[in-house]
């Protein structure tokens, strides 16, 4: 009849309008809205006319239904926009959160450049400051204290070494310095540890092996901790290797050679020649026998024998590159201390009395040296605890120096070979590590304005249609124009023509990239 045809084209139009509101957007609300009101006037219109009780009670169940309805469709609406909202708000705080780390990320490996850059530019320019002033003697003249010298003589020791944990081991003569390996024969563990899916639960099964070897070892293995009990060391002497300077040593004929500038050599011999038959233990009277290259005691393979090796540097020619000045103790020989950079340009009797005085200064004084850099106040300003832990740690990476001292007869120009090439590895390293690490720290930075850029309605199908290569090209050519303005200013103070063509580099790609992005647009 007409009154059930009429229902079925009511709940047609408001099932139809329900669906169409709730994929409408929020901005279409007004739309929604209006569309809201045509199922009730299609009721009022088809049915509200009828004056059978039945009519009315249908009317109002229909009316009823359609109110539950609405309420549902309002809690469902609610639900949704909540868990759209929560959503957005997640991605917000991860993009914040990105762009954080990513200033953090650029702040640390803009540091760690700057003073890898900086100590590599000092480290340049003092090597090539000290290629034109070294001066080549074999006397200690007066008018050279205070100025880098080379010098070539033989090195004598004027003291003895002793190795305190054996009774008989002294060097009277013939010594510079005195290398000792101590060995134990001892029980050593070995952890071996596999892991092993399990058939049920996903979970995995790690189990660890431990074995046990009898070995020579210059480091003590504590039984204590061992999961075998019954495998028990004993130590009659500690081993390990301990290395001692003479502390008085002649160079040439009127130079004294500072204890660490003999350090520097290695080129070790054995001292069995120089030795008796036997060594005995100061502690615990443990003898040892020469024997091939070591002195034993015992079979050698029972659990706590030992084993002794005696090396020495024995006195020769060598080579000196370093700073002359005074010794401090009166009536002694002219000596040697580290060459340092200074600056400005003075003349030669200030210049020599700056050259002592920074010589003369510790590893404390030094770090302090750079503090009136704006750079590093600028870019220590939020974490300057870093860059003095830095400096304490490594206080040749704030001052490098020429203070070598090498075996044999070496040219002026050799040593300088030499020591320019000490640690390009090391510095190419850290160069990698920085590079990285800014290219990362500049992609996460920029990261939260690409996701603006994407949902705003001009610029977003822009973006989206340049793709990800493109924002990889812009994050690795902010990375290059840091790169170069961190060299710029580390080359500034001490090399000014180095650091100008850095900075003609930075602004060429500057150039070149506005030029590009204006024609592209």
């Amino acid at each position: 009849n007409s009154m059930t045809r009429n229902f079925h084209i009511a709940l047609f139009w408001g099932a139809t309008l329900s669906a169409v509101e709730a994929l409408t957007k929020p901005h279409r609300g007004h739309l929604s809205r209006s569309m809201n009101n045509k199922p009730a006037a299609f009721l009022r219109r088809h049915v509200g006319a009828s004056t059978s009780l039945r009519a009315r009670v249908r009317e109002h169940r229909y009316k009823k239904s359609g109110a539950l309805a609405a309420s549902w469709q309002e809690r469902l609406r609610g639900r949704i926009l909540t868990t759209v909202h929560d959503a957005q708000v997640r991605r917000t705080a991860g993009l914040i959160a990105e762009a954080l780390a990513g200033v953090i990320l650029i702040y640390l490996s803009v540091t760690v450049m700057w003073l890898n850059e900086r100590r590599n530019a000092r480290i340049e320019s003092l090597i090539s400051i000290a290629s034109n002033q070294c001066v080549s003697t074999k006397k200690a003249q007066p008018e050279n204290r205070g100025e880098l010298v080379h010098v070539t003589g033989e090195a004598r020791s004027m003291s003895p070494i002793a190795d305190g944990r054996f009774r008989n081991v002294v060097f009277s003569a013939n010594c510079l310095r005195l290398k000792t390996t101590v060995e134990v024969f001892q029980w050593v563990q070995h952890a071996h540890t596999t892991e092993k899916k399990d058939l049920v639960g996903g979970g995995t099964t790690r189990t660890t092996t431990y074995t046990y070897t009898q070995e020579w070892s210059t480091h003590r293995h504590d039984s204590g901790s061992f999961k075998q009990k019954d495998k028990q060391n004993k130590f009659l002497v500690n081993p390990g290797v301990e290395e001692k300077t003479c502390d008085r040593v002649e160079f040439g004929d009127d130079f004294m050679a500072p204890e660490n500038l003999v350090q520097q050599l290695d080129d070790y011999v054995s001292a069995h020649d120089h030795l008796d038959s036997s060594v005995t233990a100061a502690v615990g009277g443990v003898k040892c026998v020469r024997r091939g290259a070591w002195f034993l005691s015992g079979s050698g393979s029972e659990v706590g024998d030992v084993r002794v090796k005696f090396d020495i540097v024995c006195d020769g020619l060598a080579t000196v590159m370093s700073l002359q000045v005074a010794n401090e103790r009166a009536g002694e020989k002219e000596t040697f201390a580290p060459y340092r950079m200074i600056s400005g340009r003075i003349g030669k009797a200030v210049r020599q009395q700056r050259l002592i005085a920074e010589s003369r200064k510790d590893s404390i004084e030094l770090p302090g040296e750079d503090d009136s850099s704006w750079v590093v106040l600028a870019l220590c300003c939020c974490l300057p605890g870093m860059r003095h832990f830095v400096n304490s740690c490594f206080p040749s990476a704030v001052a490098p120096q020429i203070h070598h001292m090498f075996s044999g007869v070496m040219s002026p120009g050799k040593c300088i070979s030499v020591i320019q090439a000490e640690n390009p590895i090391m510095v190419w390293m850290i160069r990698l590590v920085s590079w990285v690490g800014l290219c990362a720290g500049v992609t996460a930075l920029f990261s939260p304005f690409v996701a603006f850029v994407d949902i705003m309605p001009l610029l977003g199908p822009l973006a989206s249609s340049l793709g990800i290569g493109s924002f990889l090209l812009l994050c690795l050519l902010v990375t290059l124009i840091g790169v170069l303005l961190v060299l710029t200013l580390a080359y500034m103070p001490y090399s000014p023509l180095l650091a100008t063509v850095y900075l003609l580099l930075a602004a060429g790609i500057i150039i070149a990239s506005l030029v590009t992005s204006k024609r592209l647009i």
